[in-house]
């Protein structure tokens, strides 16, 4: 069994945490409505 470690983020983690989030809201079709400029929205 694989065992997972759970923490807070910290500010080495900064730039991962923002290009996670990037990614999970690249297709959300309201995300690309309110960020029509594609180097604003990604």
């Amino acid at each position: 069994m694989l065992t997972v470690e759970v923490r807070s983020a910290t500010e080495r983690d900064q730039q991962l945490v923002v290009d996670v989030i990037t990614l999970a809201f690249s297709t959300d079709p309201m995300a690309r409505w309110a960020y029509p400029d594609p180097a604003t929205y990604l």
